[in-house]
């Protein structure tokens, strides 16, 4: 007997000309073959019925840094209506990332009647059900969801006595530690009132095709000279998921940020996070990351948009699989075909196709 939990998705950057997810005319879709591999992890066995209880999107969906809004929208929607007709969704939660920082800027000021994001409060830790912008822009008009949150920055939850923590990643990021005083924040509150405008500024409001060609461009020319011509292991090309600097800040940030107690880390605790496109997991048995005197699992979901001819992207599919045993969290990779008699999700020219 088995059934989904919980499934997580971040990074897909829809709208982004270089997603593995983009719409071309000409090119496979890989959105039907991401689809398909869902419905096949959602199947349900037994006396559990298929779908998925919580679909959890961890930030960067709605590519609103590197693309026109209409687009980006318009591919979200097509991406959850695709989604959507595949497999029932009972609950649906959208957690705002960097790239879609202006999509919680507009729901948060309607949902609480402000013309401006500053006189909002609190910024943080609200959650929104049926935020219009979300409904209106991303979904189809029929869908059948139960239920539709809106929230910014992570969401908590229990199930069977373990503790998972779902955050898009980038309020510990290192560009914002260099552009602002974040490193000073006292709590959630004060971290967001020291970066939003920055974030605002870099992923919404300065964004122009000029910028990301220059940023693509040096993309490339980096990866080239790190790790030379060596064409793509799609199935094995990967960074590490934590560094010093990751775990260090992963620890400051639930501590003193968002002030997690030791009860939470005395629970199997799980951080699953995005942002950084380097997908894959640290278990806590592998004793790498410790808080509060406890060691946790810490899990990647990776991204979808194609860096460059020397790594393939990091697409992870997070879920929690619900069976006779209990819970069992584990991650799916897509990956690309070498050629055609070898596995994979997609063929390897889609890639290749992407970036022109």
């Amino acid at each position: 007997m088995k059934k989904i939990r919980v499934l997580a998705l971040s990074d897909l950057h829809l709208g982004e000309e270089e997603s593995l997810l983009n719409i071309c005319e000409g090119q496979e879709n890989i959105i039907q073959t991401t689809v398909k591999k869902i419905g096949e992890l959602s199947k349900g066995r037994g006396k559990f019925e298929p779908g998925i209880e919580k679909l959890i999107l961890i930030g960067d969906i709605v590519e609103l840094s590197e693309a026109k809004d209409e687009p980006a929208y318009n591919t979200t929607k097509f991406f959850l209506s695709a989604l959507l007709s595949e497999v029932p969704v009972q609950e649906m939660i959208y957690l705002v990332g960097n790239h879609d920082h202006h999509l919680w800027v507009e729901a948060l000021t309607q949902d609480q009647g402000k013309e401006d994001y500053r006189d909002c409060e609190p910024k943080t830790g609200v959650f929104i059900d049926d935020a219009e912008i979300f409904v209106r822009n991303c979904l189809p008009p029929d869908h059948s969801v139960g239920k539709i949150t809106v929230g910014y920055p992570y969401y908590t939850m229990e199930i069977d006595g373990s503790f998972f923590f779902f955050d898009h990643g980038h309020l510990f990021s290192g560009l914002l530690e260099k552009l602002t005083s974040a490193e000073k924040a006292n709590d959630l509150e004060d971290l967001e009132e020291r970066t939003y405008e920055k974030m605002e500024f870099i992923w919404y409001e300065s964004k122009s095709r000029i910028r990301e060609r220059f940023w693509d461009l040096y993309l490339r020319v980096w990866h080239r000279i790190k790790y030379g011509d060596r064409g793509t292991s799609y199935d094995v090309d990967s960074h590490s998921v934590l560094d010093d600097y990751s775990r260090r800040k992963i620890i400051w940030y639930l501590t003193k940020i968002c002030g997690l107690d030791e009860d939470a880390f005395e629970k199997d605790f799980h951080f699953v996070f995005g942002h950084t496109h380097h997908g894959g997991r640290v278990l806590k048995g592998d004793r790498k990351i410790r808080v509060r005197g406890r060691f946790i699992n810490v899990w990647n979901t990776g991204g979808w948009v194609v860096p460059s001819k020397v790594f393939s992207p990091d697409a992870y599919i997070f879920y929690i699989e619900q069976t006779g045993r209990g819970i069992r969290p584990s991650t799916y990779k897509l990956v690309a075909k070498r050629d055609e008699t070898e596995d994979g999700d997609y063929p390897r020219d889609v890639l290749d196709s992407i970036l022109g």
